[in-house]
């Protein structure tokens, strides 16, 4: 990475947020490859990625294989951002709802597979 006329705050914050940058590239560039490769036999194929957020990476995955692509989900952002940040512990939680909630957390039945997190009624 090169940064031309960088202040002294923002050179320093490079070698720190630059890396989570890189480490989330490469996470979107590992996920898209499953997504969109005809060949691709991935869970993640047949998803789509719609937002990603700082550190969130929101998709539209089919109901039957949502548990299996939020799995695999998790496993390549935890790969991308290793790939850069080797010696830090990384961790992803994949969490299905059917509408993005900021509170969601994950949701498992009874078989341990994830199933869609909902608010609580009032």
């Amino acid at each position: 990475r090169v940064r031309g006329r960088a202040g002294y705050t923002q050179a320093c914050n490079s070698f720190f947020q630059g890396l989570a940058a890189d480490g989330l590239k490469e996470a979107l560039w590992l996920i898209a490859e499953e997504m969109y490769s005809p060949e691709s036999k991935s869970a993640l194929a047949g998803s789509f990625m719609v937002v990603e957020a700082h550190d969130e990476i929101i998709m539209e995955s089919p109901r039957q294989t949502a548990h299996e692509a939020a799995t695999r989900l998790q496993e390549l952002m935890v790969q991308g951002m290793k790939k850069f940040c080797p010696d830090v512990p990384i961790n992803a939680q994949p969490v299905l709802m059917e509408r993005w909630y900021k509170g969601a957390k994950p949701v498992y039945n009874a078989e341990k597979r994830l199933i869609p997190w909902r608010p609580k009624e009032k």
